[in-house]
């Protein structure tokens, strides 16, 4: 049996799921910005870089709050759309959304890590060693288990967009190719925290180079999502 639904309110997480591309990609400089960051080992150093730059680390955390509280309603949207075009994936669907929210979870954590090392630096009393473990903590959350569940959460969209025509296919077949992408990047756990070479635990490689994939996919899909005006719902 087939039923048109109207998705406007799929259309407005497209919406919410483009702003929040927006933010992001107006974020990323900013974790260029300071020059060169010491490594983590030398902690006197990065202890008087955080104090310099701890505004820098305070904007990045306030612009992800509003990037993954975004995100959440782009996710809930998804799972609709997939819903009321094909009802029997609704529990697939749903899987996409719970790891959409671990993976939000995991970076606001993250997040909040990151600002309370901008903190320890107010008033000129930052403590180098707290500084060190606090930033540490961040590096996995950020890189590899953060990217891990990217990685099936793409997995879990190009499925279900492949199975339920949704949005057009080739979304789906992007969502596929960032999880082959960004899997490659989980080994970097292995190579260390040096952030002069590409593919450590904290270089550019888990940082910049894995996430843009999935930010591009979100951006295409919100915009299919947006274009949508009614969808034949098969029972």
């Amino acid at each position: 049996m087939e039923s048109t639904h109207n998705i406007k309110g799929v259309r407005i997480a497209g919406v919410l799921g483009v702003l929040a591309c927006a933010i992001a990609l107006a974020e990323f400089p900013l974790w260029f910005m300071g020059g060169s960051m010491p490594q983590f080992w030398e902690i006197t150093a990065f202890s008087e870089f955080a104090t310099r730059h701890s505004t820098l680390y305070l904007t990045r955390t306030l612009m992800d709050l509003f990037i993954f509280s975004l995100l959440i309603v782009f996710f809930g949207g998804f799972r609709n759309l997939i819903v009321i075009t094909q009802a029997s994936c609704e529990w697939i669907a749903t899987v996409f959304f719970g790891i959409g929210t671990v993976y939000t979870a995991l970076t606001l954590v993250s997040d909040s890590l990151t600002g309370s090392i901008a903190l320890d630096t107010f008033g000129g009393k930052a403590d180098p060693t707290v500084i060190r473990a606090l930033n540490e903590s961040t590096v996995l959350m950020f890189g590899s288990v953060g990217i891990f569940l990217i990685a099936t959460m793409m997995v879990v969209a190009g499925i279900l967009i492949l199975r339920t025509n949704a949005v057009p296919r080739w979304t789906g077949w992007l969502a596929l190719a960032t999880a082959v992408w960004d899997l490659a990047f989980v080994p970097t756990m292995y190579f260390g925290t040096d952030f002069t070479r590409f593919y450590t635990a904290a270089g550019d490689g888990p940082a910049a180079a894995a996430p843009l994939p999935f930010v591009i996919w979100i951006l295409a899909t919100a915009i299919c999502m947006i274009r949508k005006r009614a969808v034949e719902n098969n029972q």
